[in-house]
């Protein structure tokens, strides 16, 4: 069974979940920092510079 991404792409899909859900965890876990706009924002940001 072939897949339709590249591994290029699956390395970079794989990346971005870590970094979104990382980043939200480890907010919520450790009570760090809120979970808001402002990181939404940074995470949008990074994810296009990203892909």
């Amino acid at each position: 069974m072939s897949s339709s991404l590249s591994s290029r792409s699956r390395f970079l899909a794989s990346r971005s979940y870590d970094l979104v859900f990382d980043a939200m965890w480890y907010r919520l876990l450790n009570r760090h920092a809120e979970v808001n706009d402002d990181l939404a924002e940074e995470i949008a940001g990074l994810l296009a510079r990203i892909c």
